[in-house]
């Protein structure tokens, strides 16, 4: 199982979606406060809500790609079921990085505050690729046993 390309790049892909948990997406600057964007909220810095605005849709986002990946990892045996995982893992990071980007901006638009995307925002990216990368050595050894299938 760890023999293999493609099962380095979803573990590296999951460590950058852990790191994603701890790190904070952006920080909002207002005149006098800063506001930080983490996975389920955004806060002032002293860890108090402004509002009524959770990202509830993040949080819960974010928890359905790591459980994607693990069982990606798991099903090691069933290539073909890897790649569907794999192709929905794409879609679900750059939905992600829809919704970090919407908002972050809806918070800074209705408050006139400056948006500073941190580098936890470029992990969709690079997980997103790596998963590209993970699912083209997943066909790769589809293809390599189904050739073996024919020549017996």
């Amino acid at each position: 199982m760890l023999q293999r390309i493609q099962t380095l790049y979803l573990l590296v892909c999951l460590v950058l979606v852990g790191l994603m948990y701890k790190l904070p997406f952006a920080e909002l600057i207002l005149p006098g406060e800063r506001f930080v964007f983490r996975f389920n909220r955004i806060s002032l810095v002293g860890d108090q809500e402004i509002s009524q605005l959770n990202a509830l849709a993040v949080a819960i986002l974010l928890v359905v790609i790591t459980l994607l990946l693990v069982l990606t990892i798991a099903l090691y045996k069933k290539r073909m079921l890897q790649i569907r995982f794999s192709v929905v893992n794409i879609i679900l990071m750059l939905g992600l990085v829809g919704l970090i980007y919407y908002y972050s901006h809806v918070v800074a638009n209705t408050n006139n505050a400056e948006v500073v995307y941190k580098i936890a925002t470029v992990f969709p990216f690079v997980t997103a690729i790596l998963n590209f990368l993970a699912l083209r050595a997943i066909a790769k050894d589809e293809a390599l046993v189904r050739s073996m299938d024919r020549i017996r």
